[in-house]
């Protein structure tokens, strides 16, 4: 199963959070405009590739941060998510 190697003393698998944290981040900020983006577009500005970036919309989506429109390969940032990262 999962192994991480541990370099001067922080565990591989906390950086990897740290970057997922900075990708939910990124995407949120992207999106902010409340406009709808294609997937692609979205994977561009990640500079992920698009298999990725549709994890992490996914996960996204079913969080109701962002909705989809996933025949349409679309997402746009939650009108209520919205209003609150407006004010962070």
């Amino acid at each position: 199963m999962g192994s991480y190697t541990i370099r001067a003393n922080i565990p591989v698998i906390e950086r990897s959070e740290s970057r997922v944290s900075h990708l939910f981040v990124q995407i949120l900020d992207s999106l902010k405009d409340g406009d709808w983006h294609s997937n692609e577009e979205i994977s561009r500005i990640l500079c992920l590739p698009t298999k990725e970036t549709d994890t992490i919309l996914g996960f996204l989506s079913r969080f109701m941060f962002i909705e989809s429109m996933g025949e349409k390969n679309l997402s746009r940032i939650n009108p209520l998510i919205r209003d609150c990262w407006k004010k962070l």
